[in-house]
């Protein structure tokens, strides 16, 4: 009588207790993986704990880092559009220009370089409006 839907409940509670230990598996995986990469995460370059306890903030540093190198490509590509401005165009186009250097200099934290293109467009804009 239970021939049948004795095969399928035993199927079925099988097929659960393997869902189940699948799940509990990765889930035990997954938090060692959590723990190991926090414990990395806790240790300076040297490979002692910060004094705090506190993990350093890595992923921060290296997306700074990504971000400045990009601006700064960002710069160059505008530092060729100035120049293509420069050979042939009026000052207001070229101080526009030197602008939009100085503004990806300073989005990379690049004082000094922020500084130059900001003299070069401030001069550009002078000789366009005639003083």
């Amino acid at each position: 009588m239970f021939g049948l839907l004795g095969k399928v409940i035993t199927n079925l509670f099988a097929f659960f207790i393997t869902i189940g230990l699948l799940i509990g598996g990765c889930v035990y995986i997954g938090g060692k993986a959590i723990e190991k990469a926090d414990e990395a995460n806790r240790r300076n370059a040297a490979g002692r704990p910060q004094e705090d306890g506190t993990a350093p903030n890595v992923v921060s540093g290296a997306f700074e880092a990504a971000k400045n190198s990009f601006s700064k490509s960002i710069a160059n590509d505008l530092i060729q559009q100035y120049e293509i401005v420069e050979n042939g165009s009026d000052e207001m186009a070229k101080s526009i220009r030197a602008g939009a250097v100085a503004e990806a200099y300073l989005q990379a934290k690049d004082a000094a370089s922020y500084e130059r293109w900001k003299s070069i467009a401030d001069s550009h804009m002078q000789k366009a409006l005639g003083k």
